[in-house]
């Protein structure tokens, strides 16, 4: 990228995304128990969590992955980093092959028909995310994998060190303290 801050600050936005899903992963995929145990603390509570993880998981991989432009405004994406950068060998077929996977054009179909908009035909049918195919967990990991061997690659390329990725709460000391966990 011409400014390197903003390349860092793109890795940032990736990381924080990675971060996410991960205290998401360890909240909510260990299994029943788990799930007993947060419900027994308060189930509605880790029910709103449950569901902001999983939009905002969702809302961050769609902006890493939106066009460089919208109408007159320039967004900070994968698609800016390669717009700069077009003259590299294979970073055209690299980010096509991020943004144009089934991951990745999953999770951006079920953001703009469930979270940012209200798709009024879905929104009718009594379970909507089977009408879109079901987004499971793993499309979010596949994506997040493909969005990260594209800017980590990148860095390789042009000399980029790579920064620490986003630090994640441990889950099992946090329950431990409730002597629930």
């Amino acid at each position: 990228m011409e400014n390197r801050r903003d390349l860092l600050k793109l890795i940032d936005n990736f990381h924080i995304c990675e971060a996410d899903w991960k205290l998401y992963q360890q909240l909510f995929m260990n299994g029943p128990a788990r799930a007993n145990t947060l419900n027994s603390l308060s189930g509605p509570l880790f029910a709103a969590i449950h569901r902001c993880l999983i939009e905002i998981t969702f809302v961050r991989i769609a902006k890493l992955t939106d066009k460089r432009e919208t109408g007159k405004f320039q967004n900070l994406t994968l698609d800016t980093l390669r717009e700069e950068n077009k003259h590299r060998f294979g970073i055209e077929e690299k980010y096509t092959a991020t943004v144009e996977s089934e991951a990745v054009k999953t999770i951006r179909d079920y953001r703009r028909k469930i979270f940012a908009h209200t798709d009024l035909d879905i929104s009718r049918l009594p379970d909507p995310s089977t009408e879109l195919g079901q987004v499971i967990h793993n499309h979010v990991t596949m994506a997040l994998e493909q969005i990260r061997s594209f800017l980590y690659e990148y860095c390789d390329e042009v000399g980029q060190s790579i920064p620490q990725p986003r630090p994640v709460p441990n889950i099992d000391e946090f329950l431990a303290k409730f002597n629930c966990a």
